[in-house]
Order: C-alpha cells, then structure tokens, then sequence
C-alpha cells in the first residue's frame, strides 16, 4: 500500500442504499438538527441526527477526516465511525462541509474512569496505535494522498521528502520571526529589545538543531493527531472508537506522543499518566517544542505585540506603525438580539462595503477587517470562542506580514481569498 496512489472520494460522495441503517437525513434535516454534541463552537457543528446519524459541519470542516476515517476502517481494525455521506452546501451564504458519519452510543472516559481502568485502555490504545504507526510507508511526510500539512497559522507546509525538511519546516516560524525582529529592532535603534530579538533568534538556531539531532524521531508513522479524551467514545460493551480523525496524517514519529500529551480538551492528569503505558515517549522532543513555544510567546508578550491596537502600550511598541491604523469608518450595526430572522450574511454586507474595483482585498485590509469584527465583538458584550477565533485569524494575517511572507499590498489568489471570505463569515455562523 502506498499514500502516494491514494485517490480521495469524489463529491458527493455516498455510501450505497443497501449498506445504511436507514435512509440517510437531508440537507434540511441536518440543518434543523439542535441535539449537539460538541458545546458552543461557531464555525463547526457536530449534531446527533438519531440513533444511527451524526453529522459534522460547517465553514471549517475537513472533508480530509472522512477520507482519512475510510483509510482506516480499509486498512485497520481500529474501531472508528462508518462515514455514510460527505458534501457541500451554502448555508445563509457561507460555504459549509458535511460529513454525515455513524452515531457511536456511548461516554467520552472522564478522569474517575481513567484513573480505574488505566490498564484495560491502556492495553486497547497500544494495540490500535501499534496497528496505526505499523501501516507501510510512503516516500514522503504529509497528509493522506501526499497532500500538504497545515500549520498553526493556516499555511499550506509540505510535503516533505525528508526527516530534515519536515523539522525544518516545523522550526522554521520561529527563526523566520526572529530575524524579522532583529532587524526592526536594529533599524529602529530599539537596543535594549534588539538584546532579546537576538537572544530569541539565537535560541530558535539552537533548538533546531538540537531538534534536528533527535534521531529517533525520524521516521514517519500514520499519526492521528489530536489523540485525547474528547476523541475515544467508550461503547456500552466496553471498547473504546476513536473519532475527530481531521488531523491524521504521515508525521514525526514524536508527534503522536506531544499532541497526545497536550490534549486539546480539559488538562486530565490520569489521561497525561497513562499516555506512556500505550505510546512511546518522545519526552525530550516534547519539551524542546514547549520550551520554543512559551519562549516565542515571552518575547512577543516583551515586544507588546499583543497589545491592544488603540493603546498607548501598542503604540510605543516594535510593531507600531508596520500597518496602518484600524479603519474607523461608519458601519452597518448588527440587528439586537431577538428572533432568528434572514439577513444578508457578513459576507454580503462586507464585499458590498470594502471590497476594491476588482474585488479582492489587500492583505492588510484583511487584518483591519478581522480587528474591525472583533471590535464590535466587545461593544456587543459578544466573547468567547467566537471573538477569539477571528482575533486569532487577525494575528494569523499581521504576522504573516511582519514576516515578510505577506507584504500590505499583497492580494490572495482567488481560493485563498474564497477561504478568507468564508472564515470572515463563519464567526457568526452560530447565531445564523
């Protein structure tokens, strides 16, 4: 078996008649569907149809995860979640992925139940993971079908042909960001940040090649990613399936092992205990990125980058003046909160109010936008995961630009402008 003759389903994809539990939900039924099982996220949803249905989706939705999720249930035995449909729909004007997947009765295993029966899941995971990380190899690092990873900020990386080019990748953001602020700091004779410019630079070198000197982390393995409570549903009978397959990919040997360790969901001491007993640690590689991580966000926190845009501390900051100021201009209020009713979508409004002659926006527009939106978050008393969501597509985009990779003027490609339009709208995608 080789990834690299790997071809995705096509769309719309769905699974034979005679092989559903029962007619499959429409559109309008997954649409109406209030029984949600992933809490208050604004730009996925995952609703239990019935019994026998789940259905994911949204602006952000992978449709990666049930390609990924037909890979393993062919090539494994791993318990996961038959995947019976998968397609695209416009919601309220915003582009949205589904993925209509199989209903796994069950509970998520809290910390009493890890704490108790830390041998029995432990023994389980081993099992499926050495079963996973035994799949054979292609020539390359990446996403199913030799398909790019995407990092932190969004960007396409990958893939690579190589150990050293996927650790390169990986390192490289900090040191790119670390040049970057050396040579503010010199051209703004700033001499006392310019010493922690230097000494952040300095330390990214160090830690890539003491990253890159971890040998044993060298070989890829089929990774799931984000492994963690809020992923394995532990059945009635006692077998535990793991969901939330979007992540998976051909990594790092250690990247299983530090997702695994830093789950996403609530911190679980007894989850962070048995991790070792079913996976093999990868401690040092573990600390190297969490050093390089909390460093990189001290010396951001030391330069006020983070820094609200409007106050004197962003002001007398580094990053003063590297782009200009939020744009003021009047605009439409948002409706108060009342019935749900159709309005013309955030995208409608926006590309009517800012967009240019042709119809794609600058990068910096873009970052004025999203700090315009989170503005108005706050005079509405609106927070949470939605404001911090497009708070974060904000930071995304400025540091794009501090780093040279984006200059202001910079105009996106027609998808990727597509995809910004789409995010823009899907932070209101909850109350839509």
């Amino acid at each position: 078996m080789d990834s690299l003759t790997y071809t995705p389903v096509k769309l719309p994809y769905f699974i034979p008649s005679n092989e559903l539990p029962m007619a499959l939900p429409s559109w309008d039924v997954v649409q109406a569907a209030d029984d949600r099982l992933n809490g208050d996220s604004s730009s996925t949803r995952v609703v239990r149809l019935n019994q026998y249905f789940v259905a994911k989706w949204g602006p952000d939705v992978s449709l990666l995860e049930g390609d990924n999720l037909l890979f393993v249930r062919k090539w494994t035995s791993i318990p996961v979640p038959n995947v019976y449909a998968m397609y695209k729909k416009i919601f309220n004007g915003v582009k949205v992925k589904v993925i209509i997947m199989e209903n796994i009765e069950g509970h998520h295993p809290g910390e009493a139940y890890l704490t108790e029966r830390k041998d029995e899941i432990a023994a389980r995971l081993r099992a499926y993971l050495h079963e996973l990380r035994s799949l054979p190899l292609p020539p390359y690092y990446g996403r199913l079908g030799c398909r790019p990873y995407l990092n932190d900020f969004g960007d396409s990386k990958g893939p690579f042909r190589s150990a050293w080019e996927a650790k390169k990748a990986y390192f490289g953001e900090y040191t790119s960001l670390a040049k970057y602020l050396v040579e503010i700091c010199k051209g703004r004779s700033l001499y006392e940040q310019l010493d922690t410019a230097q000494e952040f630079l300095e330390t990214s070198k160090l830690a890539l090649a003491k990253y890159e000197a971890y040998r044993d982390s060298n070989k890829s393995v089929f990774t799931h990613g984000a492994l963690g409570p809020h992923h394995i549903i532990i059945r009635p009978d006692g077998t535990p399936f793991i969901i939330g397959w979007g992540s998976a990919g051909y990594y790092l040997r250690d990247y299983e092992y530090y997702c695994a360790m830093e789950p996403s969901d609530i911190p679980s001491s007894a989850w962070q205990e048995i991790v070792p007993n079913f996976l093999e640690s990868y401690e040092k590689e573990r600390k190297l990125v969490a050093d390089m991580t909390n460093e990189c966000l001290d010396v951001m926190t030391a330069l006020d980058f983070f820094a609200e845009p409007s106050s004197d501390k962003a002001r007398s900051s580094v990053f003063h003046g590297l782009t200009p100021p939020i744009d003021d201009r009047p605009r439409p209020s948002r409706p108060a909160p009342g019935p749900k009713v159709r309005r013309p979508s955030d995208h409608e409004q926006y590309s009517s109010d800012v967009s240019d002659s042709d119809g794609v926006l600058p990068a910096v527009v873009w970052f004025d936008e999203m700090e315009r939106v989170v503005r108005d978050y706050q005079l509405n008393g609106r927070n949470g995961q939605d404001m911090g969501a497009i708070k974060f597509a904000s930071q995304q985009i400025h540091l794009l630009i501090m780093l040279g990779r984006l200059p202001p003027d910079f105009k996106f490609d027609a998808e990727k402008e597509e995809e910004l339009r789409n995010f823009h709208n899907s932070v209101t995608f909850r109350t839509i």
